[in-house]
């Protein structure tokens, strides 16, 4: 039987000294925004909830003196088990260059599952999400960002069923991302390729941490 999260999570004490390292608009943001005009908070605050304002961001913690621990899919697994919690995306950042064709660009890309359309409200806007099973068997499946898209199809077609390569390894897009524009930063959001975690493992990088686990909250 499976155990509870809670006891899954006790198996390895302080496992990864997990820490709630940001909502969207936090303390940081607030102090920024009281020495700017109404007009751009309000861009400041459309911008910061292009991808959801409901959510916290766990990650190792480098600043505590405990031993710092990895962030494993274990770790997802027990966070999914709490209350209070409507999702749960584990995610691994990296960078690589895509190439389609003659273009190339060089730009983000995130190992994660299908959580990362609720947890962020980040569905597509071509073609179709990335499958359960292709998460599972790590299919040689993508999804482009919009700005991606536009760079290797500058055409403006739909790149859906095309095959791009992903530091040389070959994948097939499977649609493009909704466009959620520049962040609170000023960063392009739409410059990032997501496929699943379990390909980006097998076929690009070797398996390692998570670099965030993204919980949505009810």
């Amino acid at each position: 039987a499976r155990a509870p999260a809670s006891r899954r999570s006790g198996a390895s004490p302080v496992r990864t000294a997990l820490t709630l390292s940001g909502i969207v608009i936090g303390v940081a943001s607030v102090i920024a925004m009281l020495a700017i005009g109404r007009g751009a908070q309000e861009d400041f605050i459309r911008r910061a909830s292009a991808i959801g304002t409901n959510w916290v961001v766990v990650s190792s913690d480098q600043e505590t003196r405990m031993p710092r621990r990895p962030l494993t899919l274990d770790d997802a697994e027990a966070l999914k088990g709490l209350a209070n919690v409507a999702g749960v995306m584990p995610g691994r950042w990296e960078q690589a260059t895509v190439q389609a064709g003659g273009l190339s660009v060089d730009t983000d890309i995130i190992g994660t599952d299908r959580d990362f359309r609720s947890v962020h409200d980040w569905d597509v806007a071509r073609g179709s999400f990335f499958s359960e099973q292709d998460a599972r068997s790590g299919s040689p499946v993508l999804l482009l960002g919009a700005t991606v898209s536009r760079t290797l199809f500058p055409d403006g077609r739909d790149p859906t069923g095309e095959v791009v390569r992903v530091n040389a390894a070959p994948f097939l897009v499977g649609g493009v991302l909704q466009p959620k524009g520049l962040s609170e930063n000023g960063n392009d959001r739409d410059k990032v390729v997501a496929m699943p975690l379990r390909s980006l493992e097998s076929r690009i990088y070797p398996p390692g941490e998570l670099s965030v686990i993204v919980v949505a909250l009810h």
